[in-house]
This record gives C-alpha cells, sequence and structure tokens, in this order.
C-alpha cells in the first residue's frame, strides 16, 4: 500500500481538499475514516520521538493498514508541517516523525505567497479569539521587522517563513522525487491542473468536484475582522483568552437545563450553540463586509524581499513555478 501525506501549509486551501477532494479519490483511503488513525494523526505534531513508544504507533498504523486493506492510503493534516502559531519550530521533528511512521510515503506540500500566508493567519488568529494588532503579531517596530518574543503574546518572526529550508528537510528524509511541492496561487488559477499535478504524483484517478456553492472555510472581511480584534477580549475562549467575562456561547448553560420541560427549549438549546460571536461576525459580514488588506503595501514587499533568494532557489530545484505568483 501507498502514502501519501499533505503536510499543509496551513491555509493553503487545505480544507477545500479534505473535505471536497480526497475522501472522495477513487482507488484511495482517506485517513478520516478511520477514527483511530485520525486520532494518531491529528495529535501527531504535538509529539516528539524522544518522549513517545514509536514502535506503538507503529502498531497503530499497521492495524489500520490491515483494515484498509490495499488502497492508497490519503492523510491530509495542516500542522504535520509545524504549528504556525509556534513559528514552526516543531518542523523538523514532526518531519523526523513522519519518517519513523510512513518511511515510504510520498510527501505533497502547498505553499502560499508568505505576505498572503501572513495576512490570512493573522485573520484566522482574530476569527478563533486572539486580539494581537497585526504589527506585534508581526512584531514590526520602526520600519523592520523583529524575532520572535517569548513574552510578546501571538507573534511571529518572519524571517523564519523560508519555505526552500522547510522543503529541503523533507526533500532529506524522503527523497527529492517523492516530495512535491505546488503554490495555492495556482489551484486560484488553474484548479484542474493543480488536481491533475496531485493524482500524476500520487498515481491515482484523477477526481474533479463540482464548483463549490460558497467559498470552504472562508475568512473574515476586514470591517468584521477589525469588531473581533476590538471585542475578543470580552469574550472567553478556552483556545485563545481564557479571561473574558461573556461566555462564547453565553445562553447555552442555561437553557441546557431547560431541555427536559420540552421541545421548545429542546429547539432554543440548539440554537444558542450556533450562537457564538464569531458567527455573529459572518451575519454582520454579509451586511457590512468591506474588504481590505491588514498588512500594508510597504510591509509586503519588505516580507518579500525578505524570502525571494530562498524562493528563487526553492523553483530552480524543484521545478516549481513560483515567479509568475509574484514569489520573487
Amino acid at each position: 500500500m501507498s502514502t501519501i501525506i499533505h503536510v499543509g501549509m496551513p491555509k493553503t486551501a487545505t480544507t477545500f481538499l479534505q473535505k471536497e477532494v480526497f475522501p472522495k479519490v477513487e482507488g484511495a483511503f482517506y485517513y478520516g475514516r478511520d477514527h483511530d488513525l485520525w486520532d494518531l494523526i491529528f495529535h501527531l505534531p504535538f509529539k516528539h520521538r524522544r518522549f513517545e513508544d514509536v514502535g506503538a504507533l507503529q502498531a497503530r498504523i499497521a492495524a489500520a493498514r490491515e483494515r484498509i486493506g490495499e488502497k492508497t492510503l490519503l492523510i491530509s493534516h495542516e500542522s504535520l508541517s509545524g504549528h504556525p502559531w509556534h513559528n514552526f519550530m516543531n518542523h523538523e521533528e514532526g518531519a523526523a516523525m513522519l519518517k519513523e511512521l510512513f518511511p515510504e510515503a510520498k510527501i505533497l506540500i502547498t505553499l502560499r505567497r508568505q505576505d498572503d500566508f501572513l495576512e490570512s493567519l493573522y485573520l484566522h488568529s482574530l476569527q478563533v479569539g486572539f486580539a494581537q494588532k497585526v504589527n506585534r503579531f508581526l512584531n514590526f517596530e520602526q520600519g523592520k521587522f523583529g524575532s520572535y518574543r517569548y513574552n510578546g503574546g501571538l507573534n511571529i518572526d518572519v524571517h523564519k517563513l523560508d519555505y526552500a529550508w522547510m522543503v529541503d528537510v523533507y526533500a532529506e528524509l524522503f527523497d527529492r522525487e517523492n516530495v512535491l511541492v505546488l503554490p495555492y496561487e495556482e489551484i486560484k488559477k488553474d484548479s484542474k491542473g493543480f488536481l491533475d499535478k496531485i493524482f500524476a504524483f500520487a498515481g491515482l484517478t484523477p477526481f474533479y468536484p463540482p464548483k463549490p456553492k460558497k467559498k470552504v472555510n472562508r475568512g473574515l472581511s476586514k470591517s468584521t475582522s477589525r469588531l473581533a480584534l476590538w471585542f475578543n477580549p470580552c469574550f472567553r475562549n478556552s483556545q485563545s483568552n481564557g479571561f473574558g467575562f461573556i461566555p462564547q456561547q453565553p445562553f447555552s448553560a442555561w437553557l441546557g437545563k431547560m431541555r427536559p420541560k420540552g421541545r421548545v427549549w429542546v429547539y432554543l438549546f440548539r440554537i444558542s450553540r450556533k450562537m457564538t460571536f464569531l458567527n455573529v461576525l459572518r451575519l454582520l459580514d454579509r451586511v457590512i463586509g468591506v474588504k481590505g488588506n491588514w498588512i500594508k503595501a510597504d510591509q509586503r514587499r519588505q516580507i518579500m524581499e525578505l524570502h525571494a533568494a530562498s524562493n528563487r532557489r526553492l523553483e530552480e530545484d524543484f521545478g516549481v513555478n513560483l515567479k509568475d505568483y509574484g514569489y520573487f
């Protein structure tokens, strides 16, 4: 059985591929259909070989292969490339762990222009409850990008978004011919061509999903994300803010106690479970949503200049078209 592992990066149409493409490919088994395998992969980015029983993990994978049969195993989890909140510092260890568990795997890596990636990542941070101003998030002071600050809240070291280095880690472990690199921008320009490259690399029958009626995993606009920046500190959120005075679902606890009194209360409880601040913002987006960028044009220019040489080398070494999409 062959194995194809899509390691991300995040914010590169991963949700679209995971929901609309990979589970529907003929001749392949998508890992999310096997609960134990899904659980193993989901928690893998937080594991380290020194502190794990690698043999036990290998045994779980072997058992999963027995259940799956001879189909190609498809795995896609964007955090396998490293956690962006922590500047991908677990990238090398994560790649080494994958090599231990899936030594014959082929690796698919999807990238996104560093400036657009950071813009999308910042928007995502606001959606999940963080409230860092964009310059603090980017460590941008006095016209320059600084290093990561361990006590600076959620922040990114822009200098470490070195894609050539990230890809080289997989190429050294799995061999270059077993690594495919694709830019996110290509799926926006030519989705069929993008998918054709994946299926040819994986040796699978192509599958082309119908055009989705609405955008998968759509982010907030500039106007509603600004509301998130202002009001996120007020809401209690286990992922980003445990000190807010308003629960994420303010009526659920009370309505949950009222459910035994009848169907109306059960119905109201179900509605209350969807009454989160984020969902309110998404509704507002339909009315007052105004597009715009948080990262300024001069900052974007600096970001891309920082990585121009690395991006050029990546194009030359792996034959991936980056220049046409403004990577350098």
